[in-house]
């Protein structure tokens, strides 16, 4: 600001510099006349001083909710027979626990926790709860809902809760399931695939609670397996559930193809027609349209006829020898004895 000496000047300069001081909001900067920020707000706690505490009126905002729109394609085939839109609250949606159906938590407990939910953000009306319970779903739950599609209409809270526990619920106690999978053993004629998988649906089956961790699963495994096979799964690495899956049946291989463990039987072949077998077992029913049966004579005397089992078991007999005769021969040329081998003709079938 230019100085000017004369009083009169000088007295518009003090005037002016006196009202630049009492408007705080506004104050000169050359030809550019800019604001400053505005004074901090004072809360009814923390009164200007000077004047009184004034408790003014505020007018509360309402709980914002969220409509429930559902897609209109889902709506069409959804499994709740609700017309009315109702409201959910954000903040019970916020604190939804999920249900997978994947024994995280049982459908009984859960059913708890939304109840729970409901009573805390006051939700009175049914149709309400049902849908803060089916927006809960996630995973497999999910399938299973939408699965039902528009054929199946729950109402009311009760069907949904019964269904769900009737789709999710435990088939056994948990101590029993817990006791069958510290003593599952493998059986003698078990192929290791079929136990892998029965083993590890035991141990799923089992509430996360109670079911024992990863590396106590492993320490079973080993204990319902051979203990060559256990021997290899370890010395080879294994330190894992699936690691075990597969290091087992390599394992079982080796130990087959070194002589230590008989070659499993392979599986019976599974009948084409299983309402149409004869009560024996051993005799396959024929379906052949003559009008004399193979098994039967012309005179109706019936001839014994060699059954599949029987075949299978020679086979396996002769594919064995020719296994041993073949290890034989191996050992032989390690050694450096070099026979001449001429494996033996197989008869025409």
């Amino acid at each position: 600001m230019r100085r000017i000496t004369t009083r009169s000047r000088a007295g518009e300069e003090e005037v002016l510099f006196e009202y630049l001081q009492l408007s705080p909001r506004v104050r000169q900067s050359g030809r550019r006349i800019q604001r400053s920020p505005s004074p901090p707000n004072r809360t009814l706690s923390t009164p200007p001083p000077g004047r009184p505490f004034i408790q003014s009126t505020r007018v509360l905002r309402p709980i914002r909710m969220a409509q429930n729109n559902p897609y209109v394609n889902f709506t069409s085939s959804s499994p709740l027979a609700l017309n009315a839109q109702h409201p959910i609250p954000i903040a019970a949606l916020k604190n939804i626990p999920y249900f997978t159906g994947e024994n995280q938590t049982t459908p009984g407990d859960h059913v708890k926790d939304i109840a729970n939910i409901c009573a805390i953000h006051e939700i009175n009306e049914m149709q309400v709860a049902v849908k803060l319970l089916t927006s809960s779903f996630k995973g497999k739950a999910l399938q299973w809902f939408r699965s039902l599609g528009a054929h199946v209409l729950f109402t009311n809270w009760n069907q949904l809760c019964i269904a769900l526990h009737e789709q999710f619920g435990e088939k056994g106690d948990n101590l029993s399931l817990l006791e069958q999978l510290t003593t599952i053993k493998r059986a003698p004629n078990e192929q290791l695939t079929d136990f892998n998988f029965r083993f590890q649906r035991t141990w799923e089956r089992i509430l996360v609670a109670v079911r024992p961790t990863a590396e106590g699963a492993f320490l079973y495994y080993l204990k319902a397996l051979n203990s060559d096979i256990s021997m290899l799964i370890q010395s080879m690495g294994g330190i894992t559930i699936p690691m075990a899956y597969s290091i087992a049946i390599r394992a079982e291989n080796c130990l087959i193809q070194a002589g230590k463990l008989a070659p499993m039987a392979p599986r019976p072949p599974m009948p084409l027609f299983p309402s149409l077998e004869s009560p024996n077992t051993n005799q396959a029913p024929n379906l052949a349209p003559s009008p004399t049966p193979r098994n039967q004579s012309s005179n109706g005397a019936s001839t014994s006829s060699p059954s599949v089992p029987n075949e299978l078991q020679e086979v396996m007999k002769q594919l064995q020898n020719l296994g041993n005769e073949l290890v034989t021969l191996k050992r032989q040329q390690a050694q450096g004895f070099r026979p001449s081998y001429q494996p033996q003709a197989q008869p025409n079938r």
